[in-house]
């Protein structure tokens, strides 16, 4: 009541108190942070171990489990799963939004650190690593023609990745295959894309920023 008193007795001064609101919240728009593409993936942090020779099921209950139960105790934890095979264990470690990534990786090697001495003799040291969706690749192609596989190896290896990695903003480049299959054209995109059956006469490299470079002047003559 005292405000509405003071403004019916001085209305000036309500005009400026009105007036001086609108301006800071005019201001304070044109300053509000704002970002196209928020990222909103949560941090995710993977713990994979070997045990060569292992079973499933020693892999389970020598390293999966204790390692289940070291990192239950870090907050922040939205989601936790696991997988164990032979000679082979692997924890996925989901957590909220809120949580860094850093501090997240972080938390989890220090508490698998401190189960390390408690695994059998040859088991191999954990490998910890931050899952970023920014970093899988956003395009992939395959090489394919009337060659041996393991010249179409060093071709892809020594040609087309050299090629690719001088293009700007690339983050990196990954060459992969099984010599004793026979190599098929799935070009492909990270946006879903359908492949079209067919390889790309101006292939595009994978850019740790989201974004596609493209140089077709490159590629002529290193076709197989």
């Amino acid at each position: 009541m005292k405000l509405a008193e003071v403004s019916v007795r001085r209305p000036v001064f309500a005009i400026m108190l009105a007036a001086a609101l609108v301006l800071l919240g005019a201001f304070s728009y044109e300053e509000l942070g704002l970002d196209l593409m928020p990222k909103t993936d949560p941090a995710v942090v993977s713990v994979q171990t070997s045990l060569p020779g292992a079973s499933a099921e020693e892999v389970e209950t020598q390293l999966t489990k204790p390692i289940e139960e070291v990192v239950n105790t870090i907050s922040g934890i939205d989601e936790l799963r696991a997988n164990s095979d032979q000679g082979n264990s692997r924890v996925i470690i989901s957590f909220t939004l809120e949580r860094e990534i850093e501090a997240a990786t972080q938390d989890v090697r220090d508490k698998v650190a401190t189960i390390v001495g408690r695994f059998p003799r040859d088991t191999r040291p954990p490998q910890i690593q931050k899952m970023d969706p920014d970093a899988q690749p956003i395009f992939s192609f395959s090489v394919y023609g009337p060659r041996a596989p393991k010249e179409l190896t060093e071709i892809a290896d020594k040609k087309l990745k050299q090629v690719l990695e001088t293009v700007k903003d690339v983050g990196s480049i990954t060459t992969f295959g099984d010599p004793g299959s026979t190599p098929t054209a799935s070009p492909s995109t990270r946006s879903g894309t359908p492949s079209s059956g067919r390889t790309s006469r101006c292939p595009a490299a994978a850019s740790s920023r989201g974004r596609l470079k493209s140089r077709c002047a490159r590629w002529a003559g290193l076709r197989t």
